[in-house]
């Protein structure tokens, strides 16, 4: 299977059309269309770190949530800037850089499913529905038990082997919404549809905070990347399915692990 047929692939399980209006995700680097895959590397983010470990175990592609070419591209000199430098290094050395970004968020077996499956929610819905998006990106469900906001918090850094930042709505959960990365304008969508207790996140902006806070809601945020590092365990079956013979290796950025308490 070549590059260009790794990606089609994986276009027929996540289309192009059912990303964002705002997102530029896809088949970002590709020195050789026609090079054989035998080992994709899947990472959350395209770092310097990653870029690394992909020249060094000789991969064919970088395989990332989160795309490089996502705002204007002015050059590649790979002395100007972060993500200047790393696209270069790989064109150099062959290897192609594939994002799945908001289409893997909303998609089936997606971030936000398997974040709503960590969670064990059941009567699982549709979260988030735009006019101008109508393809959903969050879920929506219910808590096996009811729980107390300070419970449902720790039950959360748990299951995502992360910490949680808990904004305590002062009323029990049972009804969560779960959105990876940054909530955004759907913070306001889940405080107006009111039919959930909480809402489970990676960010969320202060002022933001307070309209939750507001509507006596429980907020969790488990930080963009202890949302969303649960991409490389969802997409891993994705890619043994498109061809049993690639090889995977994950990549887990260890420096977003850290948490100092003064």
């Amino acid at each position: 299977m070549t590059v260009r047929s790794f990606y089609l692939a994986l276009c027929e399980r996540y289309p192009e059309e059912n990303r964002s209006s705002f997102d530029f995700d896809g088949l970002q680097l590709c020195p050789d269309e026609n090079r054989e895959v035998k080992t994709v590397l899947v990472a959350l983010d395209l770092t310097r770190e990653s870029v690394d470990m992909a020249i060094e175990t000789g991969c064919d592609v970088l395989l990332t949530h989160h795309p490089i070419l996502f705002s204007g591209v002015r050059t590649l000199d790979p002395s100007s800037n972060m993500d200047a430098e790393n696209a270069t290094r790989l064109i150099t050395h062959g290897i192609a850089h594939i994002s799945l970004h908001t289409r893997f968020d909303g998609g089936k077996g997606g971030i936000n499913d398997a974040l709503a499956k960590k969670l064990g929610l059941t009567c699982i819905k549709p979260f988030g529905i735009d006019a101008n998006d109508p393809f959903p990106l969050g879920r929506k469900g219910e808590l096996e038990h009811e729980m107390q906001p300070k419970d449902f918090a720790a039950f959360a850094a748990s299951v995502l082997g992360c910490h949680v930042l808990l904004t305590d709505g002062g009323n029990t959960v049972k009804r969560v919404a779960v959105l990876g990365g940054a909530a955004g304008e759907f913070t306001e969508r889940f405080v107006e549809e009111g039919d959930c207790d909480a809402l489970l996140t990676g960010e969320v902006a202060h002022h933001r905070k307070l309209l939750v806070a507001h509507a006596r809601k429980t907020l969790a945020e488990a930080g963009h990347y202890g949302s969303e590092k649960i991409f490389i365990e969802a997409i891993l079956p994705v890619i043994s399915d498109v061809d049993p013979a690639i090889a995977t290796a994950p990549f887990f950025d260890t420096a977003h692990e850290i948490c100092v308490l003064a």
